[in-house]
């Protein structure tokens, strides 16, 4: 096709019309006479070739592109290559349209237009390593798809060929005509433009392919001149009929399309890094206002013998060219090929990239030979030139920045995909096993990881490459954090410092996912994660809100309950001291961390928190830390604190959450008094500074806490009063003992001693009132139902002011405890005016209202100085027992208390005129209580004053049978009190017989002690007189004594006898009782008193012993030693009045002790029994009986009771410690006698002394 074209030149036309003429003539044989037999057959071989090579409409242009690269151009020329598609008959052969064919080659030779008359007779067979790329010398036949007179014109030379045989050689295609039709004129109108290029192609198209060839051509792919070697240019146009306009050709345009080749030249530095078998090129196509770049690298590979076949002989090299669509765009349909033999194949597999190699095709040159060795051998080449290729693009791309071409976008030219066309996959994934062994693999150069310096893996732009199996590919948001840290500065975790493996760039990774599939790059596992973050330097190093994004990522990214993430420290929280520190779930339960619920929270609760310690260990999570999250989305905050309650028991805290916690801990604690303590006072704060408002949300909180009582012990879940500290309450003046214990609980002092950080604002008063609020305390009297119990009382009690509020309190309250009210009735608490503390019931109120009965100084008369008007308590103060109102008979049993009070208690200083008014008192309102109580010492007797005492007008107290109202006789002045000499009062004489007993005179028995008593004194005179006034009363009340007394009587009696004139009494003999018995009187014993007859009929006297050896010291000083030890409590009064009981006893030695009967009770019987005794004191006598000790033994036994009658004589038998100390010294003593001095060193030995006061009673007594 490469013709030359002559304008206008005859000698040109000439030669080349000769040229047409002698091939017709010699090589058809037109002229002569026979024609060529075989021509028919090579007609029809040609047509069926035609049909079955070039099946497509269009394939004729990618034959006539084939040959216009191929063709020779001018130096300086831009060839070029234009389709033409007009509305016009232009060879005038009857055809609508027509397609012109333009190329601005050199034009045709005559070799050339020998070539288009033959059939396989191309001029470029054997020249493919000069460049040319047409080889079947059938390529122009093609242009019969579309057209049946193809007409070109190059060079001079006007050829037109028919697709029907000519009649003169019977062949088509093949023979030449000369064309005058059309001429340049015709062309120049149809074009327009000043001058024709050198060939012209004139195509009048077929009716039937008019549509396809208007579609058709336009869809030219403008890859088409990629690989071409010299064609630059390439447009397509369609034009109106040339007859519309032909002034303007322009005009006359309706569509066209344009694409233009520019070859931009690789830079110095580019051209050194690329080996001598390699160049490498930017090419740029322009295309209807598009544009496309590509870098296009070309390699060459010498033959292999393997691979040689006949069609390539001569052929020692080839060249492979892939072209890689830099700015990511191909302009081309994903039909089109990708696979070029300089001109497009119809293999589109489905790579990223162009390959462009001398691959020998089919006919059609549609595909490839795949079973052909030169073109598996080609394939075979093609992983290794785009591996350099590849390489070459990743390490210098910043010399190619002019291009555009992007570092990442060159990733995409890696076939990831597998490929449509099998016979092409080994290529695929050869080329992905090559990219698995060299460092292909872009590392982040963002993230702080560490990068080899130097290495085999660093571009010059300082970008790293690692092979795919040294890579890893994180998470995008966790790169992004690392990202972030970097650029902050942050040194990044040490994980990343020395690990064997980089993190792939993060936008490689998340543009081309599928690569990273195929290449079998590994992303980061939960456990690679974890140990990244297993960096605590780094996280504290983070800002908040990268730390925040660590845990969004871990809690989206990895499993809960992943073991590697339980050791994790994680967690921020601050410690004591406030510094960051970093919890790993495993410990949760040691370091439990908090989230402050409300940020003002935090404050009251870290002041607390160092309190708490031992008990509730609180751990804040940084406040900045929570701030970060919550200005995260709300639904992610939820998750986050969801996770983080999961894996590490964080929760949100706030003030009544943490009181909850330590309502929890108290009730786990129960003895915990230091915890419970705290617990109140952290309630109290948290009220005073307004977290915790008071309200029943706050009363029930501080009730579940245990209460802490004044003793220091832990009381949960009580229901009872609680009064307040004492300190600040009534109570401990009132409840002298803590008998409420158990019913009431009485507050620690502790709870006023707040902590020191609240104790500059929270005082006492504020402390009081939170108890009150909270819990419910109170003081005593605000009490409505205070314990059943009894109170013991002890004056002195109560203030007048208390007195009055207690009395306020007990009257007020609705039901009245009978134990309190018992105690108050029988306690000595109330104040008089002269007898001290009394109970209720011996106190007076108003004794001016008694119209002279009884006097202040009679009774005891509360005492108004102190107490004030107490009339408004009359009605509980009568409840109470207390004289408050006068009317017949009320106050008498308090006066008769109050008589006995005194005299038990030993008085000694009492008024005649207050006794005197006493009993008359009683005398008046007929008082019965004390009859038949004659030993009760009940009668006031004054003016007895002891020997060793020195004071004056002392009296003393006298029961009923030591009193007697006359004594006529005048013998009992020293033995029984005459109360007609002391008392003068009719009345008071009356109450002393008619309701006290008192003998009017003394009666026969107490005759006859006193005359067994003169009997016991030796050498004793007694008057005549005086026998016969006791005889007299004897025999008088003879049979009124009883059997027990007669038989004592007897056996103690002496008689009287005259010696030198005197009367004296001495035991009677046999033989005087034996005369005297015979003058009994039916009277009974000395009826009439007649010295000659002295003792009655039948009276018998038994013979009575001596007193014993004095030793009534010793006795006496054993007694107060004992009586005086500190831890007996007695006062030395006590002491003086038991031991004044010894006063005039005489201790008689008899021959033995009258038995002693009593009842014993066995199995429901009663049965009388009797003891023999060894002593006994008769109280009423003044005499204690000793028997006489017949041996050892028997000694040991009089000693023995001798001793128990004493202690319990002197003592009481209610006091039975006391008795039995007393009987074992007493025991003790005995056995020397008594003896002082030994009595002396037995006490020192028991660690015994006396007072001053003892030793002086001791030596009034000695």
């Amino acid at each position: 096709m490469a013709s030359r074209m002559i304008s206008g030149s005859e000698t040109r036309q000439s030669r080349a019309r000769k040229v047409v003429e002698d091939i017709r003539a010699t090589k058809f044989g037109i002229g002569r006479s026979q024609k060529n037999p075989l021509a028919p057959d090579m007609h029809q071989a040609i047509t069926h070739l035609a049909a079955e090579l070039y099946q497509k409409d269009l394939h004729f242009v990618m034959e006539l592109v084939q040959n216009a690269d191929d063709n020779t151009y001018a130096e300086g020329i831009v060839p070029e290559l234009k389709f033409i598609l007009v509305e016009a008959d232009v060879a005038n052969v009857g055809v609508e349209w027509t397609l012109l064919v333009l190329n601005n080659e050199v034009g045709f030779s005559q070799a050339n237009v020998e070539s288009l008359c033959s059939i396989g007779l191309s001029t470029k067979k054997g020249k493919r390593d000069s460049g040319y790329i047409g080889e079947k010398g059938i390529g122009f036949k093609s242009v019969f798809l579309i057209t049946r007179h193809p007409i070109v014109i190059s060079n001079g030379y006007r050829i037109r060929f028919n697709d029907a045989p000519t009649p003169e050689t019977d062949l088509g295609y093949i023979v030449p005509e000369w064309a005058a039709q059309p001429s340049d004129e015709d062309l120049l109108d149809c074009i327009g433009g000043a001058k024709l290029p050198s060939t012209i192609f004139v195509l009048p198209i077929r009716s039937d392919k008019v549509q396809p060839m208007r579609e058709q051509l336009f869809q030219l792919s403008p890859q088409l001149v990629l690989f071409l070697n010299k064609i630059e240019k390439l447009s397509v146009q369609q034009l109106a009929s040339s007859h519309a306009n032909k002034s303007n050709a322009a005009a006359n345009l309706l569509k066209s399309m344009c694409v233009q080749r520019h070859r931009i030249p690789s830079s110095r530095a580019c051209l050194s890094l690329i080996p001598n078998t390699c160049s490498h090129s930017v090419v740029r196509l322009s295309f209807s206002n598009q544009e496309a770049i590509y870098h296009v690298w070309q390699q060459e590979f010498p033959v292999c013998a393997d691979h040689e076949v006949d069609s390539r002989r001569h052929v020692k090299t080839c060249m492979i060219s892939l072209a890689f669509p830099l700015n990511n765009k191909r302009i081309r349909s994903h039909s089109e090929p990708d696979v070029y033999a300089f001109l497009p194949t119809k293999i589109s597999a489905g790579l990223p990239f162009l390959i462009n190699a001398d691959f020998l095709l089919v006919s059609s040159r549609e595909n490839l030979r795949f079973g052909s060795k030169w073109n598996t051998g080609i394939l075979s080449r093609i992983p290794e030139a785009f591996m350099a290729a590849f390489m070459f693009l990743l390490r210098d791309v910043h010399h190619l920045s002019s291009s555009g071409i992007q570092l990442r976008s060159i990733y995409s030219f890696v076939p990831c995909a597998r490929l449509s066309v099998p016979e092409l996959g080994f290529v695929r994934d050869s080329i992905i096993e090559q990219m698995k062994q060299h460092g292909t693999i872009l590392c982040a150069g963002n993230v702080g990881q560490y990068l080899p310096l130097g290495g085999a893996g660093h571009s010059d732009a300082g970008c790293f490459f690692c092979p795919p199996h040294e890579a890893r590919v994180i998470h995008p948001e966790f790169g992004q954090i690392l990202e972030l840290a970097a650029k902050a500065n942050i040194p990044p975790p040490k994980a990343l410092l020395c690990q064997s493996t980089y993190i792939v760039d993060a936008e490689l990774a998340e543009t081309h996912p599928s690569l990273f599939s195929v290449l079998k790059v590994a992303s980061y596992d939960e456990k690679e994660y974890i140990q990244i973050v297993r960096s605590p330097a780094w996280l504290q190093s983070l800002t908040e809100a990268m730390y925040v994004e660590v845990l969004y990522f871990l809690m989206y990214n990895s499993t809960q309950l992943a073991i590697s993430m339980q050791n994790l420290p994680l967690i921020k929280y601050l410690d004591e001291k406030g510094n960051t520190q970093l919890l790993a779930p495993e410990h949760k339960y040691e370091v439990p961390v908090y989230i402050s619920k409300i940020p003002k929270d935090e404050l009251i609760v870290s002041r607390w928190r160092a309190t708490f310690q031992p008990w509730l260990r609180v751990q804040f999570m940084p406040t900045k830390t929570v701030k970060a999250i919550n200005i995260t989305p709300a639904e992610k905050q939820k998750s986050l604190y969801t996770w983080l309650k999961k894996i590490a028991n964080v929760e949100h805290l706030s003030v009544t959450s943490f009181g909850e916690s330590l309502i929890k801990r108290c009730t786990e604690r129960k003895s915990d008094a230091c915890l419970t303590l705290n617990a109140m006072h952290f309630f109290l704060h948290a009220n005073y500074e307004g977290y915790l408002p008071h309200g029943p949300d706050l009363s029930r909180a501080v009730k579940k806490l245990p209460l802490i009582d004044n003793s220091g012990a832990v009381h949960q879940d009580f229901s009872g009063p609680i009064l307040l500290p004492a300190s600040v309450c009534m109570w401990p003046r009132i409840l002298l003992h803590n008998t409420w214990k158990g019913d009431v609980i009485f507050l620690s002092e502790s709870y006023l001693k707040v902590p020191s950080f609240m104790s500059a604002h929270v005082e006492a008063e504020e402390v009081v009132q939170f108890l009150k609020m909270t819990i419910g305390a109170s003081d005593i009297f605000d009490i409505r139902k205070p314990p059943n119990v009894r109170m013991p009382i002890q004056a002195p009690w109560l203030s007048a002011d208390d007195c009055m509020s207690f009395l306020s309190w007990i009257e007020a309250l609705p039901c009245k405890p009978s134990n309190l009210m018992a105690s108050l009735k029988e306690s000595s608490w109330v104040t008089t005016m002269n007898h001290g503390y009394k109970k209720p019931s011996q106190s007076f109120l108003h004794i001016e209202q008694w119209n002279g009965a009884l006097q202040c100084e009679d009774v005891p008369v509360v005492n108004a100085g102190f107490y004030g008007d107490l009339r408004p308590f009359t009605t509980i103060l009568t409840s109470l027992g207390m004289v408050t109102e006068v009317a017949d008979g009320v106050g008498v049993n308090a006066v008769a208390e109050h008589v006995k009070e005194l005299a038990g208690q030993g008085a000694n200083e009492v008024r005649s005129d207050t006794a005197g008014r006493w009993y008359r008192y009683l005398r008046l309102h007929n008082w019965m209580g004390w009859s038949g109580k004659s030993t009760q010492k009940l009668i006031w007797v004054p003016g007895f004053t002891p020997r060793w005492s020195s004071s004056s007008a002392l009296g003393s107290w006298k029961c009923s049978d030591e009193c007697v109202i006359d004594d006529s006789g005048g013998l009992f002045h020293e033995r029984l009190t005459i109360l007609s000499k002391v008392y003068t009062d009719e009345l008071v004489l009356a109450f002393f017989q008619q309701h006290m007993g008192v003998a009017v005179t003394p009666g026969t028995e107490k005759y006859c002690q006193l005359w067994m008593d003169w009997g016991e004194k030796y050498g004793f005179e007694v008057t005549e007189e005086a026998c016969k006034n006791a005889w007299s009363i004897i025999a008088k009340g003879w049979k009124t004594c009883s059997k027990t007394s007669i038989q004592f009587f007897k056996a103690k009696c002496r008689v009287p006898y005259v010696v030198s004139g005197k009367i004296q009494l001495a035991r009677p003999t046999e033989k005087l009782s034996t005369a005297l018995a015979a003058d009994g009187g039916a009277g009974g014993p000395f009826a009439n008193f007649d010295s000659s007859k002295l003792l009655p009929p039948n009276f018998q006297a038994a013979s009575v012993g001596s007193k014993m050896s004095c030793w009534r010291l010793g006795m006496y000083r054993a007694i107060l030693g004992y009586l005086a030890n500190p831890e007996h409590g007695l006062s030395f009064q006590a002491r003086k009045r038991m031991l004044m009981q010894l006063e005039n006893v005489e201790v008689l030695q008899v021959e033995e002790v009258s038995e002693v009967q009593y009842t014993v009770s066995l199995a429901g019987k009663a049965y009388k029994a009797s003891k023999k005794g060894y002593a006994r004191w008769e109280k009423g006598q003044k005499r204690i009986y000793v028997a006489r000790p017949l041996n050892a033994c028997n000694k040991v036994k009089i000693a023995h009771e001798l001793a128990g009658e004493v202690a319990k004589g002197v003592v009481g038998v209610k006091r039975v410690v006391l008795v039995e100390g007393l009987h074992e010294l007493l025991l003790l003593a005995a056995g020397f006698e008594f003896e002082d001095s030994a009595v002396q060193q037995l006490l020192l030995l028991r660690n015994l002394r006396l007072t001053v006061e003892d030793d002086a009673l001791l030596e009034v007594q000695g």
